[in-house]
């Protein structure tokens, strides 16, 4: 991971011993801006919602679908991003870089929130279909008060609500150029901004020395009040059921509903042993296992009850929870109850007409004895025509049929001797249910013999057609001539089945279709598994191609004005633009041989780029404010005569020797372009320059 000139190595830094030490730490805090300890440098998003902190707990479904309607209705696809922390970045910044890491475009938006920074960021294409105003105008009136509330679902909720507004209304916003939305400046989105080198002179640093006690101060207390109500925090999240019913009315349905499930288990503790008396305990395990959870259910629900009624107070919001967990609880036990009660009702029913039933099945066995023959002689009739592996698995079905129903008429037979026995409640439920099984099987394996018969039929009229089919795709994938192992084995086995299809498709018509079936489907699936890869590798290498273009335009950029303004630019801003030439020379090293790599490393080197170029810029700009040639003021007071020159050469860097290691007297010295300090390019809100796209955010 890059690390700002100076940045702390450690989350936890060395106790001071004096207050002078205290002072200088937390200065050294102001300029580096600390990394914090779950800091996320920018990234690759897997999905349109990532979220690292846990921040959407409990409301990812409700996120997503307003996502969802927003790219469906509007074209929109909104990115949000969850992290602890931003590693050392602003908000604007990190967003822009994680968007074009991402290679987004102008039908993205992607916003990014630090829960532990309590900053944030978002950033579009220069393309998109919102302009730079309409963006900020959303962030700041919507996603801002969510987010000072903690709560991260809604202010998601409020940013696609806002950019589908705006997209719908089809509003079209101006800034204008060099000032951000709100009249902040670029960069003033957060109090300060770090340079990454150079002196800042004695009453700076004691601003610096004086703010950074109070940033500890400030940080202690958020930290202290943000650790303390994050229970209340999650519980605020957990969606209320009954959001429309006050609490009063929901408590007194609570207690309503305790008291009837209380009577509904004393009641099915009756009825169980009654159902078990009469049909015994396999027929009423169902029962009894309901009963169990009922109870453990109600228990649990007198428990919550018990707990609002003691002398602890809770929260309206823990309060409504509470209540909803006990309505949900007797709810689902009451339910339970009632499906086993019925279920022993039907049992009761079953015994009481079991007379009637026990005759209806004899008809019906007398009815199927006489198919059996019938079905034996088809099926030697198939057999004969179509041989008999067609007929495996439904030669045997008729003998199978007599068998069922014999076993038929055996229950029939027991359970007409046990209805006498008014105590033989189970032998009774079990006769009849068995022979209006047996019966069942019995039907269905006698009406598979027709059916096989016609499925063989009809075969016999597809194969042709199928092999046409399987001969066209087995040509294609031969056009492609892929060394794939899946093609080559998808090839082979449609050969084989277009073999058997000719050989042995008359006499068993199924069986071949079966395999040119699946010889088909194995041939589309690696027909279409070449052609994505083909396609895949086509879309990589013109994105490689654009983005070593870009990489090379950003890169030059930051050399030309790094090399050209070297006395003024630091280290940090040095650094980034080597990294971007590391990672440019690797991706076109591995240009050829790893076209996915490569893209990597461009991506990489084009945000690297553009960073540095935006820490230079920051760096001159600080120069030119704190320099004594003139330019106190800015950009635009010049001074007259031979100063301007002197600024010129200075800021070259040729008066200081081109960055050598000789100490002059110009405000400190250039030891190498460096020494102005240490730190970061600050501020959320800031919209820096390069890569194109716009982008914004702050602090809540």
């Amino acid at each position: 991971m890059l690390r700002q000139t100076g940045a702390v190595d450690q989350a936890r830094t060395p106790r001071p011993r004096t207050w002078l030490a205290a002072l200088l730490t937390a200065a050294a805090v102001l300029l580096t801006g600390p990394v914090p300890a779950g800091a996320v440098p920018p990234t690759r998003l897997d999905q349109q919602v990532t979220d690292e902190v846990g921040a959407l707990s409990g409301a990812e479904a409700q996120v997503r679908t307003e996502l969802q309607e927003l790219q469906a209705e509007d074209g929109i696809e909104l990115w949000v991003a969850y992290v602890d922390g931003f590693d050392g970045l602003n908000g604007q910044q990190w967003a822009q870089q994680t968007f074009q890491l991402n290679g987004f475009g102008a039908d993205d938006v992607l916003l990014a929130v630090a829960v532990g920074e309590r900053s944030y960021g978002y950033w579009a294409a220069p393309d998109a279909r919102i302009s730079e105003a309409e963006l900020d105008a959303v962030a700041r009136s919507a996603v801002e008060p969510e987010l000072a509330q903690d709560d991260w679902a809604a202010a998601v909720v409020a940013a696609a609500d806002g950019i589908g507004d705006t997209v719908g209304a089809g509003a079209g916003g101006a800034v204008e150029e060099g000032v951000a939305p709100g009249g902040a400046t670029p960069g003033s989105a957060t109090a300060g901004g770090a340079t990454s080198g150079g002196g800042l002179g004695g009453a700076l640093l004691l601003l610096l020395l004086l703010g950074g006690a109070v940033l500890l101060v400030v940080v202690f207390l958020v930290r202290r009040r943000g650790s303390s109500s994050a229970p209340a925090r999650a519980a605020a999240r957990e969606q209320d059921p009954f959001a429309g019913e006050p609490t009063d009315a929901l408590d007194q349905r609570a207690n309503a509903l305790l008291v009837q499930a209380d009577d509904a288990v004393r009641s099915s503790a009756q009825e169980l042993e009654f159902a078990r008396a009469e049909f015994g305990d396999q027929e009423t395990a169902a029962f009894a296992a309901a009963l169990e959870r009922a109870r453990a259910a109600l228990t649990a629900a007198f428990q919550i009850r018990q707990q609002l009624d003691d002398e602890q107070p809770e929260t309206e919001p823990q309060r409504r929870q509470m209540l909803a967990r006990i309505i949900t609880s007797c709810t689902e036990a009451g339910e339970q109850l009632d499906a086993e009660a019925q279920r022993v009702e039907e049992l009761r029913d079953l015994v009481g007409n079991a007379p009637q039933r026990l005759e209806r099945v004899q008809g019906e066995a007398a009815q199927l004895r006489a198919q059996v023959e019938p079905a034996r002689r088809q099926v030697e009739q198939l057999v004969q025509r179509y041989g008999v592996e067609a007929l495996v698995g439904v030669d045997d079905d008729p003998d199978e049929a007599l068998a069922r129903l014999e076993a038929a008429e055996a229950a029939v037979a027991e359970g007409r001797a046990a209805v006498v026995d008014p105590n033989a409640g189970a032998a009774v439920v079990a006769a009849v249910r068995t022979a209006q099984e047996a019966c069942a099987q019995a039907r269905q394996l006698l009406q598979a013999v027709p059916k096989v018969a016609a499925d063989l039929e009809r075969a016999r009229e597809e194969l042709p057609v199928a092999v046409e089919r399987v001969r066209a795709d087995l040509a294609q994938a031969e056009d492609l001539r892929s060394g794939s192992k899946v093609v080559v084995e998808a090839v082979a086995r449609a050969r084989a089945a277009l073999a058997t299809a000719g050989a042995e498709g008359g006499r068993n018509p199924l069986g071949a279709l079966h395999r040119l079936v699946e010889a088909e489907r194995g041939l589309e699936g690696a027909l279409g598994q070449v052609r994505e890869a083909q396609e895949a590798r086509r879309r990589e290498a013109a994105a490689l191609e654009q983005a070593l273009m870009v990489a090379r335009a950003e890169i030059d950029a930051a050399e030309d004005f790094i090399a050209t303004r070297r006395g003024a630019v630091g280290g940090t801003a040095r650094t980034r633009l080597v990294e971007a030439q590391r990672h440019y020379s690797r991706a076109v090293a591995l240009h050829g041989d790893d076209p996915r790599q490569a893209l990597e490393h461009a991506r990489t080197a084009v945000a690297l780029a553009e960073q540095a170029t935006q820490l230079a810029h920051a760096d001159v700009d600080v120069w030119r404010s704190t320099s004594s040639y003139g330019y106190g003021g800015g950009y635009g007071r010049r001074s007259s005569g031979g100063a301007d020159v002197l600024m010129g050469a200075v800021l070259g860097g040729i008066l200081a020797g081109g960055g050598t290691r000789r100490s002059s007297g110009w405000g400190g010295g250039f030891s190498g372009g460096g020494g102005f300090g240490g730190g970061g390019f600050g501020g959320g809100g800031s919209f820096g320059g390069g890569g194109g796209g716009f982008g914004g955010g702050g602090r809540f």
